[in-house]
């Protein structure tokens, strides 16, 4: 009896072996990698800098809208890794928008900015 219970219990920690590992293969194929070189296209009213000019910058994490100061973020020691629904993410994209509209940067580098991504509900 002892030789079955061992073997059932072998057979179900294979088992959870076997699914981690293909969920951690899972997880490593569907992670995005851009491309070595990604080619940009300047925007319209993009001019030149003369020497002697300057320029502001503005670099600014979007947090994929979804992080509030109500959210209780994994990386922050907490326990969520999405916001609890579609109308946090919009809210949260209108203040985005709302702080880039007041700025007067010539130049915007965001971070944390989602494409269809499930975690912001596919809003952005």
């Amino acid at each position: 009896m002892k030789k079955k219970v061992r073997k059932t219990v072998a057979i179900i920690a294979l088992v959870i072996v076997v699914l981690a590992a293909a969920a951690v293969l899972y997880l490593t194929v569907r992670e995005y990698r851009p491309e070595a070189v990604e080619k940009l296209e300047p925007s319209e009213g993009t001019g030149e800098l003369k020497a002697g000019e300057s320029f502001a910058i503005l670099t600014y994490n979007t947090g994929y809208a979804g992080l509030g100061k109500e959210e209780d973020f994994f990386m922050d020691g907490g326990k969520k890794v999405m916001p609890d629904s579609r109308e946090v993410v919009e809210h949260n994209l209108e203040g985005i928008s709302s702080i880039l509209e007041e700025q007067n940067a010539d130049i915007y580098f965001l971070q944390g900015v989602d494409l269809d991504s499930k975690r912001s509900y596919h809003a952005i």
